[in-house]
């Protein structure tokens, strides 16, 4: 069995130079369409990217804004923190020490306050303790005693503080008593 070919059409040259010609232009107008339309779309995208860019600017300068009022005031939270902690650790710290617990030995001065306050234990009698002050101010001599009881304090003061001495125990051997003095605490009356 064979096959019929079929007839060959030519056509004339001025015809394929149109369809060439008209194929050749609606593939441009196709293709030029496309490249508008995504040079539109590229467009719309950049102009969105930019508002979005701007609203983001805005807000970043309004964090900013916020930022630096909030530093400040962290700044000073943090000083009232640490001016709260220091109030608190110094109610809450013993009162200065002034001269650590000794023996003051029997009928020697100790020096408290160089060159103005002097503490002498005159006398142990019946487990009380016989303590002598002498306070030298300018020209004036101020002398004070008094007798205490071991576990006693006695409440004094000299150039506007106020001490507390504090009589730990009386000896007989060696003679003397064992006393500590520490600077009062302001916040307390006496």
């Amino acid at each position: 069995m064979k096959r019929a070919l079929a007839p060959t059409v030519f056509y004339s040259r001025r015809t394929l130079i149109y369809w060439a010609a008209g194929a050749f232009l609606l593939a441009a107008t196709i293709g030029g369409y496309a490249l508008v339309r995504l040079k539109e779309q590229s467009e719309a995208r950049l102009q969105i990217a930019r508002q979005n860019l701007q609203i983001l600017k805005k807000y970043a300068e309004e964090l900013a804004r916020e930022q630096a009022r909030l530093g400040g005031q962290i700044a000073a939270l943090q000083k009232k923190i640490r001016a709260a902690e220091k109030k608190r650790a110094a109610a809450q710290a013993p009162p200065a020490l002034i001269v650590k617990e000794r023996l003051f030995p029997l009928a020697k001065a100790v020096e408290i306050s160089p060159g103005r306050l002097f503490a002498t234990v005159a006398r142990v009698e019946s487990g009380r303790v016989l303590i002598r002050l002498a306070e030298i101010s300018g020209t004036k001599e101020i002398n004070r005693s008094k007798r205490i009881a071991p576990g006693e304090a006695w409440k004094f003061s000299h150039g506007g503080k106020s001490y507390i001495l504090l009589v730990h125990s009386a000896a007989a051997r060696p003679a003397g008593a064992r006393i500590s003095i520490r600077l009062a605490d302001p916040a307390k009356k006496p």
